[in-house]
């Protein structure tokens, strides 16, 4: 039962009564029951989590202040508690939503985590909410599991297995295993898939960037670039407004990578490109220029440096001695043409857009493991062995 469906509900069942409350009323009562001043304030700062019921207490005391704020009949107090305690959702902040999240995923059997099951109802009742889904991936991601990764002497026998042809005894219970583990990981990885695809589809760039992330290694470890080029296609399609979208946010690297790209064809000296395309991608270069001046760093500086190396290429060592090379690594500093007034105008134009889009941005990302996670790292995880 959602917030609507209650206050219907509620509504009819007064009326029934020959009691009348104004919607409005209602709602803000609702609010008052999970600690909230007002309605607009419950709606956005939180989000709804299915339960099966209110189990535990709401803020009565609040929800009785708030009764009385608005005058209402004692009746209509006591009839709200008794129908609310059946009410299906609990509201959460995305941190305090994260949180148990986080202490869920720190258990290996999530299909039985009461968390995961409330995000999937959650989402099948707000099918818009591209927090949930993106949420519900989480659960299936290679945190704890590697998609990719693959013991190839299994993989060799059970090629030969779905051959038809014989295994030795001495290797089918372990055989039997790597099949269990593999239709587990496809299961994984292909609702991973799904669930970030669905949220990307609503609208979540943070969902949109870790399934672009996670197709990337997955075809590069597959080289299914090779055997299908359409995919090839798709992929660098995706890269590029991947990049594109990350520069409006100010990712430096996408910037840098996006200027320098732009400045290659400004600064090509042949007759290859137009004066009038050069122009166009000058604009362009002082728009990202501009745009990462106002975030903090200049794109336009170089890194350019000489420095002394040895024979093998290594930096010198003065107390190894022996013969000394010069090295140059980086670029010098870009000197941008500058522009005309009207240039200068339509530019400023341009950068104001990406300066109201990134103040105005406010994405959900969740952070596996934060400063405050359930579960932190310490050095017994680590095998020595291995490394």
């Amino acid at each position: 039962m959602s917030i609507q469906s209650f206050v219907y509900d509620f509504k009819n069942e007064l009326k029934s009564k020959q009691i009348n409350l104004k919607t409005t009323h209602l709602y803000e009562l609702i609010a008052a029951a999970f600690a909230y001043k007002s309605y607009g304030s419950l709606k956005l700062k939180t989000l709804p989590l299915y339960v099966h019921s209110l189990e535990q207490a709401f803020a009565v005391e609040l929800l009785l202040k708030r009764c009385s704020e608005l005058e209402l009949d004692e009746i209509i107090t006591k009839l709200f508690i008794e129908k609310f305690k059946n009410f299906n959702f609990i509201y959460k902040t995305k941190e305090e939503l994260t949180n148990l999240i986080r202490q869920e995923l720190d258990n290996d059997e999530f299909e039985n985590s009461q968390i995961f099951e409330q995000l999937k109802t959650s989402f099948e009742i707000y099918p818009d909410e591209s927090i949930y889904p993106y949420l519900i991936a989480q659960f299936y991601s290679d945190c704890e599991y590697n998609f990719f990764e693959d013991d190839s002497d299994m993989n060799y026998l059970y090629q030969r297995y779905l051959q038809g042809k014989e295994i030795s005894p001495t290797w089918k219970t372990d055989l039997d295993h790597f099949i269990q583990a593999k239709v587990r990981n496809d299961y994984l990885k292909d609702n991973y898939i799904n669930y970030l695809s669905s949220a990307s589809a609503l609208g979540s760039f943070p969902a949109e960037q870790q399934l672009y992330e996670f197709l990337s290694d997955f075809y590069y470890e597959n080289d299914e670039f090779d055997e299908n080029p359409d995919n090839y296609k798709q992929h660098v399609s995706r890269t590029t407004n991947m990049e594109l979208e990350l520069a409006k946010r100010g990712n430096e690297e996408a910037l840098r990578n996006i200027f320098e790209r732009v400045m290659s064809v400004v600064l090509e000296e042949s007759e290859e490109y137009s004066n009038i395309l050069k122009d166009e991608y000058l604009l362009e270069a002082w728009k990202w220029q501009k745009f990462a001046l106002f975030i903090g760093f200049d794109l336009a500086k170089g890194n350019y440096r000489a420095h002394a190396i040895d024979e093998y290429g290594n930096d010198y060592d003065d107390d190894i001695g022996g013969p000394i090379f010069v090295a140059e690594s980086g670029r010098k500093d870009i000197h941008l043409p500058q522009l005309s007034l009207i240039q200068d105008e339509v530019v400023q134009q341009e950068v104001e857009k990406l300066i109201a889009f990134h103040r105005s941005l406010d994405e959900f990302v969740f952070d596996r493991y934060a400063h405050n996670s359930s579960y932190v790292w310490s050095e017994d995880d680590w095998d020595d062995e291995e490394y």
